[in-house]
């Protein structure tokens, strides 16, 4: 209705805070996002960083399709974004998509013998070994 520019503008400025301290706000950027489709528009920012927010909020509601929709852009716009990829798994194992979970895995851990110059931590190790032993259980 008003100004998309500048609500973008504003929106950003607010996005740069830390979720918990100003949840109300991101609740209502992230609705505003979503409504209007506008996570797939590119930013005058550039930033992924506002975009994983939104996500990320969207899964703290546990509105957990809105959460994957947009994690799912960031994986197919940036396929090397293996943090995208690790939360967008965890939605799917919630989800009851094992599938879909562990075909993240494979494309994480693929991801990791092409570039091993990025160093991965123990615990983001031992999250994804755990990803791949729960989802080949199943």
């Amino acid at each position: 209705m008003g100004n998309a520019k500048e609500g973008i503008m504003h929106a950003n400025i607010v996005l740069q805070e830390d979720i918990l301290d100003y949840a109300a706000l991101f609740g209502e950027i992230a609705d505003a996002y979503y409504e209007r489709g506008m996570w797939l528009e590119e930013r005058p920012t550039g930033s992924v960083y506002i975009i994983l927010q939104i996500a990320s909020y969207y899964r703290m509601l546990d509105e957990l399709k809105e959460a994957a929709d947009i994690y799912e852009h960031v994986c197919l716009s940036d396929p090397k974004n293996n943090d995208a990829k690790m939360k967008l798994l965890e939605i799917y194992k919630i989800m009851n998509e094992p599938r879909k979970a562990l075909d993240l895995v494979y494309q994480v851990i693929d991801s990791r013998k092409r570039c091993p110059k990025k160093p991965i931590s123990a615990q983001q190790q031992w999250i994804l070994h755990r990803q791949f032993l729960f989802l080949a259980l199943l």
